[in-house]
């Protein structure tokens, strides 16, 4: 989620083509969907979300945000660099001809690409090569994703079935740089957790996030860009589905204190409605801000929901198709502890009965904190940077609330405990 990058663009020579203009309404840290390639485990092509690392000339440099496939470096086990290895023949014929219309194609530049030795060992990069596919190398992947958070990369569905290691119980994935390793037998990636390794076999399946350099003067109007907050299009979720990932409403979530689009988890579809929980942690707040027996119906962050953050973080247009429901609020299971009396929410939190039934472990139980929340006091663990969420459910006593820590183990807290994130939850109507 961190949008401070550093310009690469001395590193990649682009072989200019007519006038160059301004860059046309694409910012750094912008999600851009362009291109389409099979992601969701079924026949079929879908859209290919990329992540803006960088615009300069009318022109932006662009990586996908997922990882797309899972491919050796090299085909063969003996030395070789970027110039002559099977990965880069795959990006630049099989995957350029499947992803991209001609249209698309037309807006991908050819450029000229330096390969330096490895920083460490001096094992030789080899000669500069032109493309119009690649993948980051070490140098690059360090200035345009400086934190080791950012580096960590979810995969698709399809990755996952074609058999990619995925990094511990969670959907994050090792990829590959286009750096050589320790030796030329060797190849540089970056690990599930976020880490630089130079240590792996070039014939080992690794993930791939391909990377071009795109023309933005002569974009389509029909190239869409989730960096800006815009209303969301209510229509094009009436087939949403458990699972999916959907985009609703906005929420400032990096330093530039824009509102960027909020992305949802949907853990059911009932009568017309989705039920959906963030998929980050939004903020950082305490359950209830004096030290004081409360409930979820007198909390403080129940009133921050239903009022600042419902205010602020959807349209006129968009709280529509949020329903107000009944939100039943049972005693700790565990402490007897009572939740009060039932409530009247727009916005809400996952109760312990719910986070059992709908998360109780794998990649949605897992949160993040976007940066804003960091910037707020959210805490992140050291080891796998995973931040604990409230859940609405009372704790070990009347002055405590339930919580979700990194491990994704329920846990009591002090209510006015400040660093952990909130991840809201509502019933979203998707039907008319």
């Amino acid at each position: 989620m961190n949008k401070r990058y550093i310009f690469l663009f001395p590193l990649i020579l682009i072989l200019l083509v007519g006038s160059v203009l301004p860059a046309v309404g694409q910012d750094v840290g912008d999600i851009i969907t362009f291109g389409s390639y099979e992601q969701e485990g079924i026949p079929g092509l879908d859209p290919i979300e990329w992540q803006v690392l960088a615009v300069e000339n009318g022109r932006a440099l662009v990586i996908s945000r997922y990882i797309l496939e899972a491919v050796k470096y090299n085909e063969e086990n003996y030395p070789s660099t970027w110039e002559d290895c099977s990965l880069r023949r795959w990006l630049n014929e099989e995957f350029y001809n499947t992803a991209f219309s001609a249209e698309e194609k037309n807006l991908i530049q050819t450029v000229s690409i330096s390969n330096p030795d490895n920083p460490k060992s001096g094992t030789a990069g080899g000669n500069d090569t032109v493309d119009r596919i690649f993948i980051l190398d070490f140098d690059e992947a360090n200035a345009y994703l400086p934190e080791q958070e950012n580096l960590q990369t979810e995969v698709t569905d399809h990755a996952i079935e074609n058999g990619i290691y995925l990094f511990q119980e969670t959907r994050f994935a090792d990829w590959w740089l286009r750096t050589p390793g320790t030796g030329a037998r060797q190849g540089t990636y970056v690990g599930g957790s976020g880490k630089i390794w130079m240590d792996c076999p070039r014939y080992e399946e690794l993930g791939v996030r391909p990377v071009f350099l795109m023309n933005l003067t002569d974009l389509p109007v029909s190239l869409s860009s989730t960096g800006r907050s815009q209303p969301s299009d209510i229509s094009s979720l009436q087939n949403t589905q458990v699972g999916d990932i959907i985009t609703f409403g906005s929420y400032t979530q990096d330093q530039s204190q824009d509102a960027d689009p909020i992305e949802w988890y949907v853990l059911a579809v009932e009568n017309g409605k989705a039920f959906a929980v963030s998929r980050y942690g939004l903020d950082a707040k305490p359950y209830n801000e004096e030290w004081e027996k409360n409930t979820w119906e007198t909390s403080t962050l129940r009133a921050w929901l239903n009022d600042d953050f419902y205010s602020n973080a959807f349209s006129d247009s968009e709280k529509a198709f949020i329903a107000e429901v009944n939100i039943d609020n049972p005693d700790n299971p565990d402490h007897g502890t009572g939740g009060g009396n039932s409530t009247v929410d727009r916005i809400f939190l996952l109760s312990i009965d719910e986070k059992n039934q709908y998360v109780p472990t794998g990649p949605i139980c897992n949160c993040y904190a976007t940066d804003y929340a960091k910037e707020n006091g959210a805490r992140v663990d050291s080891h796998d940077g995973l931040s604990s969420w409230w859940l609405r459910s009372p704790g070990e006593n009347g002055y405590m609330a339930a919580s979700v820590n990194h491990n994704g183990r329920i846990r009591s807290d002090d209510c006015t405990t400040d660093d952990y994130v909130v991840r809201p939850a509502f019933w979203l109507k998707i039907e008319p």
